[in-house]
């Protein structure tokens, strides 16, 4: 089967949904499939091999100029040549930071609506008709709708969105591009020719969310490699320590785990993405021994070196793919029973769980499992089998291979079963 999978970038930072379908692209060709990652906006930043072809299609510091300056639209294609190739983009994304939400609104609705885009999807359309259409199109978000709309009319592909966590991004937004934004994905949806969720929380999350049935969404769990860890457990001395492997900004509660870490009298190490404007978060974090953004080597050390891993986000976290890093590098981990946590605690059996928001009660978990050597040791065997077997990238791409096919099969007209 020919696949296509199209892929939003994160800008700066390593990027969960980029490091997945890196990981699910890679595990695809290994089942035996035509695949081809494409980037969207920004190039993709991940932490192991890079399976994306070369070259930024839709890139944001067009997308960006053209919604804040609508004239510029009416300039040639050449004039915003020097824009577009892949350094350049990267550079002005670092330069830039992060992106005001206003700004981000206006853009978003026009990325949903499609409008002033023409010359840009073109191109992308051109691309993925080299070499044979795709017979499917994987979309890291519904967001890209418009972007899935041009590339069925124009070659006929059935398209399928992943369902990640847009609502945290849409939530931000102003009114009343927010309401805007939230009427044209689940519009989106509706002309999907298929929807996946990474986790059942989530799809019945969605579902309420953009008022669609959860029958219409399959789900299919994420996975990541494990081949690059080690397949024997590390050798640890003394008391665990807390390892916080995430995104350094208040809304993944690392000051939470700090001042539960605190309670129990455990040493915390972060390492994970710090923006400029969350530098002053994680002073007032406290205690923390922060160690930087790591490479994939660097994610291995850093999580071997801890006895227990832990985010605590305050939101549902549609997946969480940090858990499985964790349990990948024989580190049983906590996280708040809110989100997917619930569902992977109990299908890998390495997660505990706590009262969300509470850092009294993880403070009691982190505690209890620190003066548990045989329960950390049985979490941690647990959860290297989870990982090579149910949560692994090959598992996760057999998963949405099937969907693939069973989409491709059924032929169902899109817009037919998504509404409820």
């Amino acid at each position: 089967m020919r696949i296509a999978l199209l892929t939003a970038g994160a800008g700066q930072m390593y990027c969960g949904s980029c490091t997945r379908d890196n990981a699910l692209a890679k595990a695809l060709r290994k089942l035996g499939h035509e695949v081809r990652l494409i980037a969207l906006y920004t190039p993709l930043r991940v932490d192991s091999a890079p399976e994306a072809e070369r070259g930024v299609f839709l890139p944001g510091t067009v997308l960006y100029l053209r919604s804040a300056f609508p004239w510029i639209g009416l300039l040639p294609r050449a004039c915003l040549a020097p824009l577009r190739p892949s350094p350049v983009v990267r550079t002005l994304t670092r330069l830039s930071g992060e992106a005001d939400y206003a700004s981000l609104g206006r853009l978003t609705v026009q990325v949903l609506e499609g409008g002033g885009l023409e010359e840009e999807l073109d191109g992308l359309v051109r691309r993925l008709a080299r070499g044979g259409a795709p017979e499917v199109v994987l979309l890291s978000t519904p967001l890209l709708g418009a972007v899935g709309s041009a590339v069925r009319k124009s070659c006929g592909a059935k398209v399928i969105a992943t369902l990640q966590g847009d609502d945290q991004f849409l939530e931000h937004l102003p009114e009343p591009s927010r309401a805007r934004a939230i009427a044209l994905l689940r519009a989106r949806c509706l002309e999907m020719d298929g929807l996946i969720a990474v986790s059942g929380a989530h799809r019945d999350f969605v579902a309420r969310y953009l008022r669609l049935s959860p029958s219409d969404i399959a789900v299919a769990w994420n996975g990541v490699d494990p081949h690059p860890y080690p397949l024997e457990p590390p050798r640890r001395e003394g008391p665990p320590r807390v390892g916080y492997l995430a995104r350094v900004t208040p809304r993944k509660g690392l000051l939470l785990v700090a001042q539960a870490a605190l309670q129990a009298g455990l040493e915390l190490r972060a390492a994970g993405y710090l923006a400029r404007e969350d530098r002053g978060y994680l002073v007032r974090c406290g205690a923390v021994h922060y160690q930087g953004e790591p490479d994939l080597d660097g994610k291995i050390a850093f999580l071997r070196s801890v006895g227990i891993g832990c985010v605590a986000p305050l939101y549902a976290e549609p997946f969480g793919l940090y858990a499985l890093e964790s349990l990948a590098a024989w580190a049983p981990f906590v996280a708040p029973a809110h989100g997917a946590f619930p569902e992977l605690a109990e299908a890998t059996g390495a997660i505990a769980l706590f009262e969300p928001g509470s850092a009294a009660d993880l403070s009691r978990v982190l505690r209890e499992l620190a003066d548990d050597e045989d329960r950390r040791r049985e979490m941690a065997s647990r959860g290297v089998a989870a990982v090579r077997g149910m949560f692994s990238a090959e598992s996760m791409g057999r998963r949405v291979l099937a969907i693939c096919e069973r989409t491709v099969k059924a032929g169902a007209a899109p817009g037919d079963v998504r509404g409820a």
